[in-house]
């Protein structure tokens, strides 16, 4: 199996791990919120929960670029992780280089 190939899926595998376990966190707290929500507390506070959710009123257009550079930046967030990563796993690969070497496999 190929270094880089190694490599993309280590690091896929722990940015789904550390994605998935701050999802988890932020849902949990989420929901100790609302468990701890009244009625009261709500209708109290109506109009900063109103403003909270229209605060937004930005043009689409510059959440469709802005998501366009967000994209750019984890795509190369996780290149940049592979690239290491592959490094890394060359600093204990026996091998004098990753390539295929020419010739006919040897008989074993």
């Amino acid at each position: 199996m190929p270094r880089t190939f190694l490599a993309r899926i280590v690091v896929t595998l722990v940015i789904g791990l550390v994605v998935g376990v701050l999802i988890g966190k932020s849902v949990q707290h989420d929901y100790e919120v609302g468990k701890n929500l009244t009625m009261k507390e709500y209708i109290a506070d109506f109009e900063k929960y109103k403003n909270d959710l229209m605060k937004n009123d930005v043009p689409m257009v510059y959440d469709i670029v802005g998501a366009i550079v967000l994209v750019l930046l984890v795509i190369g967030l996780y290149e940049l992780l592979v690239f290491g990563v592959d490094k890394l796993f060359g600093r204990f690969d026996k091998r004098r280089q990753a390539a295929v070497q020419p010739g006919t496999p040897p008989p074993w």
